[in-house]
Parts: C-alpha cells; structure tokens; sequence
C-alpha cells in the first residue's frame, strides 16, 4: 500500500483580480458557467482563479456574462503559481531560512505573484519547513572566531548584545556555541590567548 497522494489546497494561494481572472478563462477556453464547472469537477480549476467567482468578486460580480465580458477588455497579466522548486531557489538566494522571513517576504513583494501563503497545504511534494526554507552554512569556525576576537568582546553576554545591534555578518551564527562543533568556550572564541 502506497503512501496516499497530497492533494493541493489553493486557499493560499493569491487569486487574481477579477478581469484578470476571466482573461485567463477565457485564455484556457472556458467561457461558459458551464465550463466552468466542469473544469472544478476534473479538478483543473487554476489555483489563481476562485472556486467561486461570484462569492469571491462580491462588490464587483454581476452575472457570468458581465464576468467574462470583463475578461475580454482585460489585458491578461497573469502568471502561473511557481512551482516548489523556484520557491526553494527565492528562499535560498534571499537567505530566507524562518517561518517568519517567508511570511515578510510574501508581504513585501519578494515572490512572484501566485505563490502560496501556505505552501505545506499547496505543494504535493511538500517535506517540511526545513526542507523548504533556505540552507546556506557559517563561515568555518577559525574564520569566525578570528572575526569574534576582532570585536573586544569578553563573554556571551556582550557576544548576545552585539548579535541584537545587527551589524554581525549572516555568514556567523548567533549562537557558535551550538552551531560549531569545535566550539571549547565562549573566551577562546572571544578572547585571544
């Protein structure tokens, strides 16, 4: 028996603005309520697209007519969800490694509109956050710790101080003392001999 297949949740996922929705009904071939709805039942409904429009585009929703009448009239600027594997390659090259970081970096504008909120509910090949988020490694430990020295610093208290002013370089961990395992004590790593 076989380990059941994920199946996407587009909830996360930002939907279009209701022109924009329509064009790319109309760009797919559905132009009918009809068609619609037979795309939601074979489940090809695209995740930037409501489930329903009418619900969705209250203030502005009169009647499927008038819906894809908009999509007519509308410049198609849409784009597609990105897949998990570009999603990974934005974390990494922008060193976003937290929970945290994704959610300010969705906010403010980092990933191409589309990406998901919630990727752990929208990508079937979803691991984990560890997974998903950026991986990158420290400078080696005697780089790091000739770097330490440098700053007159006596122990781990004034070490935890400079971390909070944010001028440490990112390629040095806030905490070497779990992070290197040649790490003997805060004052080899601070204090030269």
């Amino acid at each position: 028996m076989g380990r059941p297949t994920k199946t996407k949740n587009t909830r996360s996922v930002k939907k279009l603005p209701y022109a924009q929705a329509a064009a790319l009904l109309i760009e797919l071939g559905v132009e009918t309520l009809t068609d619609f709805r037979k795309m939601k039942s074979a489940g090809k409904r695209p995740p930037l697209i409501p489930a329903n429009p009418e619900e969705f585009y209250k203030s502005e929703y009169v009647g499927w007519k008038e819906f894809i009448d908009a999509g007519r009239s509308s410049t198609p600027q849409y784009l597609s969800v990105p897949t998990y594997s570009q999603v990974k390659a934005l974390n990494t090259y922008h060193r976003i490694d937290t929970k945290t970081k994704y959610a300010k970096a969705l906010a403010d504008g980092i990933y191409p509109p589309g990406t998901p909120s919630r990727p752990d509910n929208y990508y079937p090949e979803w691991h984990s956050w560890d997974d998903f988020l950026a991986e990158y490694s420290f400078i080696p430990f005697t780089e790091a710790r000739r770097f330490a020295r440098t700053l007159g610093l006596r122990n781990s208290s004034e070490w935890r101080e400079y971390c909070r002013g944010g001028s440490k370089p990112p390629d040095i961990p806030v905490l070497p003392d779990r992070d290197y395992p040649e790490f003997i004590s805060w004052q080899d790593f601070l204090v030269e001999d």
